[in-house]
This record gives C-alpha cells, sequence and structure tokens, in this order.
C-alpha cells in the first residue's frame, strides 16, 4: 500500500485479497475465484475464472443459435475469444 501510495490495481487486489488460499479472483464479480497456478508470479498468468468458466457454455450456444437459428453452414470454426484481434 504504501509503495502504490494507497491505490491499488484492480488485478493486484484480486491476487492478494485471495493469495493465503491459493487463489485468485474474478474481475467481473469477485466473490468467483479459481485455483492460481503461479501464485508467486509477479503478474497474473491465467484467463479470468469466472470467463474461463462460461467459455464452453457460450460457444456452444452461439454454434447452435447460427446453425440452427439463422442458418448459417460453415466449416469454419468458431473462436469465442481471440486474443489476436
Amino acid at each position: 500500500m504504501r509503495r502504490s501510495g494507497g491505490r491499488l490495481e484492480t488485478g493486484d487486489y484480486l491476487r492478494e485479497v485471495f493469495r493465503e488460499k491459493g487463489k485468485i479472483g474474478s474481475i467481473y464479480d469477485s466473490n468467483v475465484t479459481g485455483f492460481d497456478p503461479y501464485p508467486f508470479s509477479p503478474e497474473q498468468r491465467v484467463n479470468d475464472p469466472m470467463l474461463e468458466s462460461i467459455v464452453a457454455p457460450t460457444t456452444m450456444a452461439m454454434v447452435d443459435f447460427v446453425t440452427r437459428i439463422v442458418g448459417w453452414k460453415t466449416d469454419a470454426s468458431y473462436h469465442t475469444l481471440s486474443y489476436e484481434v
């Protein structure tokens, strides 16, 4: 706290508040936590716990909607998150 002038970054807070339990909090809801496989890393090295847990169901829902409701047929894969964009 002293080094940061009494101001913590959100990511720092989410790592520090759950550090003793070896977990990290979600930026979307800090009550949602996941295990931090790199607890001694100076920065967060894993995806957000809440975001990570919703990727599969939202991808399935989107693919179903696009193919069944909209009727688009393609062999291309659907990427819910693209870190290249």
